[in-house]
């Protein structure tokens, strides 16, 4: 017999990597301290942009991400545990 496939909602995928990349990060930060290595990577920036609106508001948008090793471990990880679902 043929075996039916599960088709997984593209949200579950986008948040389970979303996981995995921040358990990632934060894994290889703490241990960045006694392994330097691990800690090493790149920066991917959005440079800050601030809309102001008068005198009265002003709204700034930014975003940061630190890449490194962990990160990647922790995207194979997130990708292993997708799989099993």
């Amino acid at each position: 017999m043929l075996q039916s496939s599960r088709i997984k909602p593209i949200w579950l995928f986008i948040f389970i990597l979303f996981i995995g990349i921040v358990i990632g990060s934060i894994i290889g930060e703490l241990l960045g301290d006694y392994i330097p290595v691990l800690s090493k990577g790149p920066t991917l920036r959005l440079a800050p942009q601030t809309l102001s609106v008068g005198d009265m508001a002003s709204l700034t948008f930014g975003f940061m991400l630190r890449l490194n090793t962990f990160t990647i471990v922790g995207i194979i990880l997130a990708i292993a545990i997708l799989r099993y679902l």
